[in-house]
């Protein structure tokens, strides 16, 4: 006589209530990673956006705001652009829609809908256009016109992160 032994439908039964208990736990815990994941990665563009905006302004200066700095500045292009360090020629009005394209054109996008560019221009002088949306930074400039305001909203009902970066060629 053969002994066969096989797994009772009881067990098996246990065995697929573990494996369901444990993949609902996972997905709980594996989606709030991604929220946090999301938060820190719209910060940290944010701060890239003000470095990088920091030392550029700081070339200028430094050169008497005789010279130049590159930039991807043409939406849709990938090509480099010397724009000039001189605030005759080159606005702090134009400086936003300026790093706006080079920052599209760079492939920065939102964690939150990675179709659609992090940083926007806002509409005009600061609080125009209000908060921007989860994800998202608008830049903007100061009624003066001597400094960039960059607004981050990285998680809905968090007062949003807030640079200011005065424009040293003024």
């Amino acid at each position: 006589m053969v002994n066969k032994r096989a797994f009772t439908l009881i067990e098996l039964l246990v065995v697929v209530a573990i494996i369901g208990i444990l993949a609902g736990v996972g997905v709980v815990t594996f989606s709030g990673f991604i929220e946090g994941a999301k938060q820190n990665a719209t910060k940290s563009n944010h701060n890239i956006y003000v470095k990088f905006i920091t030392a550029q302004l700081l070339k200028c200066a430094l050169q008497d705001n005789k010279g130049y700095f590159e930039v991807k500045s043409d939406q849709f292009q990938q090509t480099v652009n010397n724009v000039s360090c001189n605030p005759n020629q080159t606005s702090t009005e134009d400086l936003r829609l300026i790093y706006v394209y080079h920052f599209e054109n760079e492939g920065y996008r939102s964690p939150y809908n990675s179709k659609q560019t992090q940083l926007h221009p806002d509409t005009g002088i600061r609080g125009d256009f209000g908060t921007p949306n989860e994800g998202f930074s608008h830049i903007t400039k100061s009624s003066d016109y001597k400094n960039l305001i960059i607004t981050t909203s990285y998680k809905t009902g968090e007062q949003p992160l807030v640079s200011i970066i005065r424009d040293p060629r003024i």
